[in-house]
């Protein structure tokens, strides 16, 4: 093979790389860099779902309108508590995975060293909540317009 590294020779320049690259910027580069990775994951995000929607020969307003007519589209489950779907069973499982991947991603962890005071520590999470759950509803219309342009007749529109 002509570009064959040992795997370990590879995650060695990599670390150091990601060393360098921090060492040289500061954790404000780690912060910089996950804005950027976030507005183009988000920019995709959209211009996917408007591709879609445009491939399935609908307006937004008649996606939309569609999204919330179907009867799979509830988010909030509240009366069957055997169902995957049920709130405090989401709530919980939500809470817990906040914790483990704060707690074990490093990029996380680096983003909370940063902060100088518990006040804008607080204020930091409000924000990312709320960029967090403005972000949800893109989500939840994109896996519904991939649903439906997937569907071999095209003609149910259904999430």
């Amino acid at each position: 093979m002509l570009l064959a590294f040992h795997f370990v020779v590879t995650v060695g320049i990599m670390a150091f790389l990601i060393w360098l690259y921090t060492y040289g910027g500061g954790i404000k580069t780690l912060v910089f860099t996950d804005v950027f990775q976030t507005f183009c994951m988000f920019a995709a995000l959209i211009l996917i779902i408007y591709n879609v929607i445009d491939a399935l020969h609908l307006t937004i307003p008649q996606a939309i309108t569609a999204v919330i007519n179907d009867s799979r589209s509830a988010v909030f489950e509240f009366e069957n508590i055997r169902s995957t779907q049920w709130f405090w069973k989401q709530f919980v499982s939500g809470a817990f995975i906040v914790i483990v991947m704060t707690g074990l991603d490093q990029d996380m962890m680096q983003k909370e060293f940063n902060v100088q005071n518990i006040k804008r520590g607080a204020k930091r999470y409000v924000h990312l909540w709320f960029c967090l759950y403005s972000c949800k509803p893109f989500v939840f219309v994109f896996r519904c317009v991939i649903v439906a342009f997937s569907h071999p007749k095209r003609l149910v529109f259904a999430c």
